[in-house]
């Protein structure tokens, strides 16, 4: 009869057999969709910290990166968490907001930062991992008791580990304001010569007493982007506002950085840096460097294993009290295309004495400083099609020249 339904097959006979094992198979694959469906929804499970919203709840931030599975996905809730974090594991943290309210603030326990990696106190600790992503969060260290427990106070390190800070401020590592610890904001450090890549972007460094970010080691690329460096009055000699050193390489890029100023300062070298690039490779460009000793330095001691070349182009230098826009010391650097105004010294410095020969210096232009370019020594560079405004000489051969402010 049409739209009636055949029986299933009888019997042990080869029809009944193929029935049997149809039925087998879409039950196998009705299970399959169940248990995809059970695992997908596991995975989806939110982990939180704090009361914000719904899913698996901590009250630390600590407790869930303990509990949590490598991936996972952590979510904190606005509030102030008074911890030192460690992870050791691919995980992802995030601020987020909650009925309008953001701000996760990490500081300091009670009793303050302790050592937890080598010598370093560090308030957030990634390390000897890899996919680490931490975005939205406020390291700050401004209640930590002022006799510091470790040589050195730092916001956020990644130690033989790579993945991504963005959307992170990180302020105040300076010992409660009284210069007692010297402070990082922000290290990237390898030193088991194993490669990692570290990104740290569109974040936010004020108040950090000695080096705001800090890259250094074989084997390691960081990116650094976009971010806003605003240094402490009266930092150390040889504070940075952006430092790559020792092997470290990767790209220096769009960054602001601002009020870099030891006023002790006799060299150079000993002086507040907005960006530096020593014994490492980067490409230094776009970014905008104001009120500093010295804008860019870029340099190595002779004879270190760990010389670089660099890119320094269309960056924009101004105001380098005592100091030059852009000192180099080494070679093989391309140093094109800079906007340099308000040198106390020269725009650009080529220190020969020190090994800053065959490099490239081309198109770029220097404003109202006593030299356009100052060499310092003898040796060849290939310096070309520069424009110099408002100068006491465009080029100098002599030890110094000036300052001027």
């Amino acid at each position: 009869m049409q739209g009636s339904q055949r029986p299933p097959p009888s019997g042990d006979t080869p029809q009944a057999k193929r029935f049997i094992v149809a039925k087998i198979r879409i039950f196998g694959l009705m299970l399959v969709v169940a248990l995809v469906g059970l695992f997908t929804g596991a995975a989806k499970a939110q982990i939180l910290v704090g009361r914000c919203g719904a899913g698996t709840q901590y009250l630390t931030i600590q407790a869930a990166v303990n509990a949590a599975s490598s991936g996972s996905v952590i979510k904190i809730c606005p509030g102030n968490y008074l911890e030192q974090v460690v992870i050791e594991k691919p995980l992802t943290l995030e601020g987020i907001i909650s009925q309008g309210v953001e701000g996760v603030l990490i500081q300091p326990p009670a009793k303050g930062l302790v050592t937890n990696d080598l010598t370093w106190a560090a308030q957030l600790l990634v390390k000897n991992t890899s996919g680490v992503t931490l975005s939205n969060l406020i390291v700050d260290a401004a209640a930590n008791p002022p006799a510091c427990l470790s040589p050195a106070l730092i916001g956020i390190v990644f130690h033989n580990a790579s993945g991504t800070v963005n959307k992170t401020a990180v302020r105040n590592q300076a010992s409660n304001g009284s210069g007692v610890c010297s402070g990082v904001g922000f290290l990237a450090t390898v030193d088991n010569q194993q490669a990692q890549t570290v990104t740290l972007e569109n974040s936010d460094f004020r108040n950090i007493f000695y080096t705001p970010i800090y890259a250094v080691g074989p084997g390691l690329t960081m990116n650094t982007l976009n971010n806003y460096v605003a240094g402490a009055d009266n930092v150390p000699a040889g504070a940075t506002g952006i430092s790559y050193q020792s092997g470290a390489a990767g790209t220096i890029q769009g960054n602001t950085v601002a009020n870099q100023n030891t006023p002790t300062a006799n060299l150079p070298t000993l002086a507040a840096q907005g960006i530096d690039v020593v014994c490492a490779s980067a490409t230094v460009s776009g970014n905008t460097v104001v009120n500093t000793q010295v804008g860019i330095l870029v340099g190595c001691p002779q004879g270190n294993n760990l010389q670089g070349n660099s890119t320094v182009t269309m960056n924009k230098i101004f105001e380098t009290h005592k100091f030059d826009g852009i000192y180099v010391y080494s070679g093989v650097n391309s140093i094109t295309k800079n906007s340099i105004v308000g040198a106390g010294a020269s725009g650009i410095h080529l220190d020969t004495t020190q090994g800053s020969v065959n490099n490239v210096v081309s198109g770029n232009t220097v404003t109202e400083s006593c030299a356009g370019i100052l060499t310092t020594g003898t040796g060849s560079n290939k310096v070309s099609g520069n424009t110099f405004n408002a100068l006491y000489v465009p080029t100098l051969n002599a030890a110094t020249c000036g300052p001027i402010f």
